[in-house]
């Protein structure tokens, strides 16, 4: 017949609580300094989506909108570009036009890109 070996709680806990208490790492607070960054601001985003119209119809096509996001840094700018669309495009043209673009402008700003690649 085998034997159980039993533990109170209490000092299990006592012992692990004693040992953790003694780690030096465990009072430790680990901080990461990162520069200030400010979101950029509305008329910076309206600039850079007008420079994303590539043929210069005054159109924001998918593939213009998917570029624009991921010169923003946008992980995923497939799924933004979806969002941006499902946002701004008012006559579902799957378009953003001129005057559709100031709703986008504003959903864009709410996400507080910090920066635009040249990419």
């Amino acid at each position: 017949m085998a034997s159980i070996l039993t533990i109170p709680v209490s000092s299990f806990y006592n012992s692990y609580s004693q040992a953790k208490s003694q780690n030096p790492l465990n009072n430790m607070i680990i901080t990461k300094s990162c520069p200030p960054t400010k979101p950029l601001s509305k008329e910076e985003l309206w600039n850079h989506f007008l420079k994303c119209d590539a043929d210069g119809d005054q159109l924001l096509t998918k593939a213009e909108l998917k570029d624009a996001f991921r010169k923003l840094g946008a992980m995923i700018p497939g799924f933004r570009t979806w969002e941006g669309l499902r946002c701004a495009d008012g006559n579902k043209d799957g378009c953003v036009s001129r005057d559709e673009l100031t709703n986008l402008i504003q959903f864009v700003h709410n996400l507080q890109y910090t920066s635009i690649s040249d990419k």
